[in-house]
């Protein structure tokens, strides 16, 4: 009896060695979680670009403040399927099939669409998101990006109107232009310049710097090296 009491005893501090050891590492593992997701969530409130994390059943849950400020959502309002109001509604269905064809097959997303705030506001954004898996290779989450491309559109568009007014001036006056591409090497003409010489631009084909140098006459050859810093 006393032998069998001194072997419960022993087994007895073995596991409670073994339950306080464990509890060590759940503390500490604890610990080290809520220290990376601190620093998770300070790198993200720091970001210029909206950040998100999705679960494995495709429920948002979380969503950083630049995100919230681009989709136009509270916290509350961005998490679960809620991220998907915004989504404009003639974007919404296949913004959903793409995510819902990348996330099946462990890809990564990466699409452009727009963004309807509540307010009315229209944004266009670009979205990516890659799986997170455990160390099982079990996907966990999908961790994403959002950026906001109103702005550099809005540039873009008005260049395009402005190229567009300046060819049109040009066109009106009858100017012959040419763009020389000094890193490449190509040169752009308009079918006015290339009539000027008694071409058309389909006789021409892609033009060089080369044959601007062919073209000239010799006497004027250096003069135009020296114009043009060659």
């Amino acid at each position: 009896l006393l032998a069998t009491a001194a072997v419960q005893a022993l087994e007895g501090r073995r596991a409670l060695r073994t339950e306080r050891a464990l509890h060590g590492v759940a503390v500490r593992t604890a610990a080290a979680l809520a220290g990376s997701e601190a620093r998770f969530r300070s790198l993200s409130d720091a970001s210029p670009l909206g950040v998100f994390a999705v679960d494995a059943q495709g429920a948002c849950t979380y969503t950083n403040g630049r995100w919230q400020a681009i989709h136009g959502l509270t916290e509350a309002q961005s998490l679960q399927e809620g991220w998907t109001s915004t989504v404009h509604p003639l974007d919404r269905a296949a913004v959903l099939a793409e995510w819902q064809r990348v996330t099946t097959q462990g890809h990564e997303f990466d699409m452009a669409f727009r963004v309807l705030q509540p307010d009315g506001t229209l944004r266009t954004v670009r979205t990516r998101a890659r799986r997170n898996d455990d160390a099982d290779g079990v996907m966990v989450s999908y961790v994403g990006s959002v950026e906001d491309l109103t702005a550099q559109l809005g540039v873009e568009q008005a260049l395009e109107v402005e190229r567009a007014r300046l060819a049109s001036i040009i066109d009106s006056i009858g100017a012959g232009t040419w763009e020389w591409n000094v890193q490449t090497g190509e040169v752009r003409v308009n079918a006015r310049w290339a009539a000027i010489l008694g071409w058309t631009l389909a006789d021409l084909g892609p033009v060089n710097n080369q044959f601007r140098v062919d073209i000239a006459h010799p006497q004027e050859l250096d003069r135009n090296r020296q114009l043009l810093r060659l």
